[in-house]
């Protein structure tokens, strides 16, 4: 995963970061809250408290301190040091989240089981990281396009990796057209890399059991 997202880094510009959820639920057992505090501003700390399961509240975490350490990357490339307390994280009505104060900048968040990731960049952008594993048949007639489930009809001895393969790549559109759970996965096919009516050029990689998606502006890469 991380030669994948290096190698990517430098060829689109973004940068990045890996953090192991593992690693924040040990830390937060071991210190409780207050272990959150350092990185947080007072905003989110309060937002952080008011988790009720705990997994939930470890992705959160997980998430909001690869993206600060994101964030940290692209200001030390400017020679530009930041506290990654004072950046602050919110999320807008669609629950995409982005940096305040720096409007010039798109921020995407991602965490899968053992891992959060997210990438910041001068331009948009979308992340998305899912374990493959086995899923049920009847979500492809709920996310596949017509040409995605030829695929998985095709193919089914990769069925759990390609319908992972698929959900990726339209979670990371959804993350790069800032929709949330607004987009209608069926009417976008994701076989190709180039979605055309969008814009839309996708990158993808199978990465130690999960794939990872890249959405960015074809116009511009």
């Amino acid at each position: 995963m991380q030669t994948f997202l290096e190698t990517n880094a430098q060829k689109l510009g973004f940068f990045y970061r890996i953090q192991s959820i593992a690693e924040i639920a040990l830390l937060l057992d071991e210190k409780g809250d207050e272990y959150a505090s350092p990185v947080l501003n007072d905003d989110e700390f309060e937002i952080f408290k008011k988790f009720k399961i705990k997994k939930r509240k470890v992705e959160w975490l997980s998430g909001r301190i690869a993206g600060k350490q994101a964030f940290a990357n692209y200001t030390a490339s400017l020679h530009y040091p930041n506290r990654i307390s004072k950046i602050s994280f919110l999320n807008n009505q669609a629950r995409a989240p982005y940096i305040v104060d720096h409007p010039e900048l798109h921020l995407s968040i991602s965490h899968s089981y053992e891992y959060a990731v997210a990438i910041v960049a001068p331009f948009k952008i979308g992340i998305d990281i899912e374990k493959i594993e086995p899923r049920p048949d009847a979500l492809a007639n709920y996310f596949c396009s017509q040409e995605e489930r030829q695929m998985l009809e095709n193919e089914p001895l990769r069925k759990d990796e390609l319908m992972t393969f698929f959900w990726s790549r339209k979670e990371a559109i959804s993350k790069f057209l800032g929709l949330g759970g607004k987009l209608n996965f069926k009417q976008i096919c994701t076989v190709n890399d180039e979605i055309a009516q969008d814009r839309i050029r996708l990158v993808s990689g199978e990465c130690d059991g999960y794939w990872v998606s890249i959405a960015v502006d074809s116009f511009f890469h």
